[in-house]
């Protein structure tokens, strides 16, 4: 009978420790504020701005993104459910696939309704 094999917590976020004090620290490069969008805190001209907003909806409307995002959610899916009854880290990875999807089509949608 094969032994499960287990996981720390520490094994587990071990290679991430690094990488993570670089994202607490990261300042997002686009923000929007009112009206306003804002680009390493310069504000961008209402070209650039509604150029933006044009690709965010083309992104939106992407047959080939929604089949990409799919496909990813299948792997993140697969690595919880199916790898991750018998290893941990699968089942942070899977997570972490599906959380990233939802932050990227969450910030496509808000992208693309702005005026």
């Amino acid at each position: 009978m094969a032994q499960k094999k287990k996981v720390s917590i520490e094994k587990i976020t071990q290679h991430l420790e690094e990488s993570a004090i670089d994202y607490l620290n990261y300042q997002p490069k686009l923000a929007v504020v009112g009206n306003g969008m804002f680009i390493d805190g310069v504000k961008l001209d209402d070209i650039k701005k509604r150029d933006i907003i044009s690709e965010a909806s083309t992104l939106k409307q992407s047959y080939l993104l929604k089949i990409l995002l799919e496909e990813m959610k299948s792997i993140g899916a697969k690595k919880i459910f199916n790898e991750g009854t018998t290893d941990g880290e699968s089942i942070i990875v899977g997570k972490s696939i599906l959380y990233t999807i939802d932050v990227l089509e969450k910030k496509i949608k808000n992208l693309s309704i702005l005026k």
